[in-house]
């Protein structure tokens, strides 16, 4: 053992998030961003869903480079949401972690998974997120993911499991 747990004392290493490093839930999947450009970005706090995979498309925009049709077909132009312009980045945002989960505004979906919990996985104190069963949280009401409402909400998991199915 790496004496992680003694050392990591009172710091809360998931931000107060469910899960943690390789796990499917926001703890996991969800990461702090600072962007600082002088005189170009105004300090501000921002929910804007966005992905490192948008950088590319978004630095094209301000390049003013033509992206061509078949290069970076992940990537979204979100420069105004990385540039503080707008509040609003993704409407769906796919995430992997040892499973698939899809963020469709405030709804998570996340996969169902046989893998199980083995090997490095057994050591580790933190949620994984790996449920045989399709697990579905509403992030406006549940930020920690500890209710899984997918039962309550079939066609919401049904068209999640159509939109990370294309």
């Amino acid at each position: 053992h790496d004496e992680a747990e003694k050392l990591v004392g009172d710091h809360d290493p998931s931000g107060g998030f469910n899960g943690g490093k390789y796990s499917a839930y926001e703890a996991g999947t969800r990461m702090p961003t600072i962007i600082w450009w002088k005189n170009r970005i105004q300090p501000l706090v921002s929910d804007a869903l966005v992905s490192q995979v948008d950088l590319y498309a978004s630095f094209a925009k301000l390049l003013s480079h033509e992206l061509a049709p078949d290069e970076a077909p992940d990537s979204f132009d979100m420069l105004d949401a990385w540039l503080g312009h707008a509040q609003k980045g993704r409407e769906l945002l796919l995430e992997e972690s040892l499973t698939m989960s899809l963020r469709d505004g405030n709804w998570k979906y996340i996969a169902p998974s046989e893998i199980g919990i083995t090997g490095w996985m057994k050591n580790k104190r933190i949620p994984i997120g790996l449920m045989p069963e399709p697990q579905l949280y509403n992030l406006s009401d549940d930020i920690k993911e500890t209710h899984n409402v997918a039962a309550a909400n079939k066609e919401q998991v049904q068209k999640m499991q159509e939109q990370l199915k294309q």
